[in-house]
């Protein structure tokens, strides 16, 4: 079941504060649960400091305005849900923890946008629990390149560097990393945003980071995962010329190439400053239309 606090948000220092659900492994999960409509999961990457609503707090509101009821998730172990010290932090754990918060609230059909983490989250509830996930919508997903190749990305080597050093992580040096080592343009990585993060660091022990095991999808349950990607890109390519999206490749193109979705109607400001600018990369990121979704109100 869920327990809530009264009301719509309140504000516990910089961050909204809703709802939460309670798991039946025990643990709570905080959630923000906005609008009304077909429903919409938001799932966070993760990092020292990282929340439902900072990740997506200039996607959801639009979003459930019009017309989707968004439920914004704080991953187990970040934001304000439970934080447990004696557990392992994989995978399963993180989508078990996932799938029962929904069952909590009481979503049985949803469309899944997840970011970095919350992207390997969503594909393996996606897999778990693949007639309660209708559409993944993945920003930089975790889990599809090894860890060498994550360590090679300059933003990754950045961060490492600064939670590996053993120094205290100031606003400043926190600002810092955000400014030069993971956003494309410098003036995202605001003040308020360092304050939301260090908020949460504060909450934050080290189990999660330090036990964090993702596997590698591309061979952990490697024939599910080809056959449903393929099956998802298959789906969108088809609806292109009758939804109106195009794709247009940017980068250096060939396996290096990033693909990216223009939705008519939907101007590039409207995206967040990671997705207006995201580099050359050999994944293929893609998004359906929410347009599409079935049920959706027009």
């Amino acid at each position: 079941m869920g327990s809530e606090v009264p009301g719509a948000p309140v504000m516990n220092g910089v961050l909204p504060e809703h709802r939460y659900a309670e798991c039946a492994n025990g643990y709570r999960m905080h959630y923000i649960d906005r609008g009304e409509g077909p429903v919409v999961v938001w799932l966070h990457g993760s990092g020292p400091g990282a929340s439902g609503h900072s990740n997506f707090k200039g996607n959801y509101p639009a979003i459930s305005d019009a017309g989707y009821r968004s439920i914004v998730l704080d991953i187990v172990g970040f934001g304000f849900s439970d934080k447990p010290e004696n557990e392992q932090y994989t995978l399963d754990f993180f989508v078990e923890c996932a799938a029962q918060a929904l069952d909590a609230i009481g979503i049985d059909r949803c469309v899944v946008v997840g970011n970095s983490l919350g992207g390997a989250i969503a594909i393996g509830l996606a897999l778990a629990r693949p007639q309660l996930v209708e559409k993944l919508i993945l920003m930089a997903p975790g889990g599809l390149s090894s860890m060498e190749e994550y360590g090679q990305m300059p933003g990754m080597q950045k961060m490492f560097a600064v939670y590996g050093s053993g120094e205290p992580v100031t606003h400043d040096v926190m600002k810092e990393l955000f400014a030069f080592g993971l956003m494309h343009d410098a003036r995202h990585a605001t003040d308020e945003l360092v304050a939301e993060r260090m908020q949460v660091m504060a909450l934050m022990n080290s189990q999660v980071m330090a036990s964090m095991q993702i596997p590698e999808l591309g061979s952990r349950r490697a024939h599910d995962a080809r056959k449903r990607h393929h099956e998802l890109r298959e789906e969108l390519l088809k609806s292109a010329p009758h939804t109106g999206v195009r794709m247009r490749s940017l980068g250096d193109g060939g396996a290096r190439g990033h693909v990216q979705p223009h939705v008519p109607g939907l101007p590039a400001e409207r995206l967040t400053p990671d997705s207006r600018a995201t580099p050359p990369c050999k994944l293929l990121s893609f998004a359906v239309p929410l347009t599409e979704i079935p049920g959706r109100q027009t």
